[in-house]
């Protein structure tokens, strides 16, 4: 897991309320508000060694932790990314709004190709 922390800083906001009445009475508040912000973001690995719904479930608790993104290591996937395991954790972030990223440190293993589908129109116009 990899966590990106970064440090809290203050953020100081100065609202001015200028009121006039009758043209002749000015008043003036000022009031300083202070906030203090503290933003960390957490990405974790995908665990696709897991039969489907476990995987799946395990992704779910993740986000239900904190975390904000998962990354795929191409070479955890016994089946390939393409597997069903795959697709299923790929659906599931992207319902849970959390971005993927691919770990390609060795470069990307060849994936498995799904049998072509027939084109509609076998002659097409020209």
């Amino acid at each position: 897991m990899e966590k990106l922390v970064f440090n809290p800083c203050t953020l100081t906001l100065t609202v001015t309320l200028t009121l006039t009445v009758n043209v002749t009475l000015t008043v003036t508040v000022t009031r300083t508000v202070t906030l203090s912000l503290s933003l960390s973001l957490t990405r974790s690995l995908a665990n696709p060694t897991l039969e489907l719904a476990a995987a799946v479930a395990e992704l779910e608790r993740l986000r239900a932790e904190g975390y904000v993104g998962v990354r795929f290591n191409p070479y955890l996937f016994p089946d390939g990314m393409a597997s069903p395991v795959g697709h299923a954790l790929y659906k599931r972030a992207g319902e849970l709004k959390m971005p993927v990223g691919v770990m390609c440190f060795q470069g990307l293993l060849p994936q498995p190709n799904p049998s072509p589908k027939p084109h509609p129109h076998p002659h097409p116009h020209p």
